[in-house]
């Protein structure tokens, strides 16, 4: 019996009961909801929009949904990470316009000169592919980042985006298909590589 009485105190608390605080004094419920959750959904929601000050704005919307939200949740990192995703998307459409005008409007970059240090090299494959990783469709890059970045699984995605198993690994297949294709004729694959 000791151990029972024990546990609860050395364990974090799980979502019924961070729920169920949340909703007894939101004031003083929201932080642990927050230090849980938050690192997280910020990482998904980056990955989405990419951006961080956007980021914030789509995680900060979904904890105000979280506190709205009068209906029963039952698996609570599953709905935040649900609402986060689809809040990125939304953001993704209302901006896309305005991506468009400042794309179109920015003066073409000059390519750097060549570096004999490998790690500048490196360095600069991957942002080259951080930049591709934006151009392929948000939905592509969403499933991508949950799988390689964060290391879950099809049906933990499946459970996030609220799309089938099979339709994730559908959109991981061509997001690396098109990944590569973009990647390919810069030369970048052979950069980030070495």
């Amino acid at each position: 019996m000791p151990e029972d009485t024990e546990a609860p105190a050395n364990r974090p608390p799980d979502d019924a009961q961070l729920l169920e605080h949340l909703r007894r004094d939101p004031a003083r419920g929201l932080p642990a909801v927050l230090a849980q959750y938050e690192r997280p959904l910020l990482r998904h929601a980056a990955a989405v929009v990419g951006d961080s000050a956007s980021a914030q704005d789509v995680v900060q919307e979904a904890f105000l949904r979280l506190l709205a939200n009068g209906h029963p949740v039952e698996n609570l990192a599953a709905w935040l990470h649900r609402v986060t995703h689809n809040l990125a998307l939304d953001h993704l459409r209302k901006e896309s316009r305005l991506r468009k005008l400042h794309r179109a409007a920015a003066p073409p970059s000059e390519p750097l000169a060549e570096s004999a240090d490998r790690d500048l090299d490196r360095r600069e494959a991957q942002a080259v592919l951080a930049q591709e990783l934006k151009q392929i469709p948000p939905n592509e890059r969403a499933v991508l980042f949950l799988k390689l970045k964060e290391g879950k699984s099809y049906k933990e995605i499946s459970v996030i985006t609220g799309l089938s198993e099979g339709n994730v690994g559908y959109l991981i297949h061509h997001g690396l298909k098109r990944l590569t294709a973009r990647l390919r004729p810069a030369g970048t694959l052979k950069g980030v590589a070495s």
